[in-house]
C-alpha cells in the first residue's frame, strides 16, 4: 500500500512537470509561465569530511521540481517549491515549501523556504518540518541557488546543497542577439 502511493505520488509529480513545462513553453498563459520554473536538484557538499566516508554519502543528489512565484517586487518574492531528489543516503526525498526571498538586487535574492520533507534517511521516514535559508542567483531564465542545512536532529551532517531553477516562460520570450 504504501509502494503504492509513493508511485502514485512520484507519477503526479513527473506528470505535473511534464504539462507545466509544455504550458510554459508555449506560452498559454504568458504572466503564469513566467513565474514558473523547473528545479533540477543537483549537488550537496557536507562539511563532515569524515562522516563522508565513513557513511558513504552521496554528494550528487539528481531530482526534479516545480518552483511558482506567487508574488513579486522590486524587493521582494514570494514563492512556492515542490519536488524529489536522492539524498545523500540514496533515499528519494520529497519537500513541499512556501517561502519568501529578499532581493538585494535584480540578481542576488537571500531568503528561506518552510514545509514538511519527508524522506526514509530522515525520522524514520516519517515528514518533519524543514526551514531551509536559500542564497540566489538570477540570471535571464534561471537562478542558481545554494542552500544550507545545518547539523540536527533529523540531519547527521551540515551540508550545503546546490540546485538550477530554469524559468521556461522567460527563455520563450527572450529577445534573439
Amino acid at each position: 500500500m504504501v509502494m503504492a502511493n509513493r508511485r502514485r505520488i512520484r507519477m503526479g509529480l513527473i506528470s505535473g512537470l511534464i504539462l507545466t513545462a509544455g504550458f510554459a513553453s508555449v506560452e498559454l498563459r504568458p504572466a503564469w509561465g513566467d513565474a514558473l520554473g523547473i528545479n533540477f536538484y543537483a549537488l550537496s557538499y557536507h562539511l563532515d569530511r569524515e562522516q563522508v566516508r565513513q557513511k558513504d554519502f552521496r554528494e550528487v543528489n539528481p531530482g526534479l521540481g516545480l518552483h511558482y512565484v506567487f508574488s513579486e517586487s522590486d524587493q521582494h518574492l514570494w514563492f512556492a517549491d515542490a519536488g524529489f531528489f536522492k539524498d545523500s543516503s540514496g533515499n528519494t526525498a520529497k519537500l513541499v515549501l512556501g517561502g519568501y526571498r529578499y532581493k538585494f538586487s535584480d540578481r542576488w535574492h537571500l531568503g528561506a523556504g518552510v514545509g514538511p520533507v519527508q524522506s526514509d534517511s530522515y525520522e524514520r521516514g516519517k515528514p518533519f518540518v524543514a526551514l531551509l535559508p536559500v542564497l540566489s542567483y538570477r540570471i535571464q531564465g534561471a537562478a542558481f541557488n545554494l542552500t544550507f542545512v545545518p547539523k540536527s536532529s533529523p540531519n547527521q551532517s551540515a551540508v550545503f546543497g546546490f540546485y538550477v531553477t530554469v524559468f521556461p516562460g522567460e527563455l520563450a520570450t527572450r529577445e534573439p542577439k
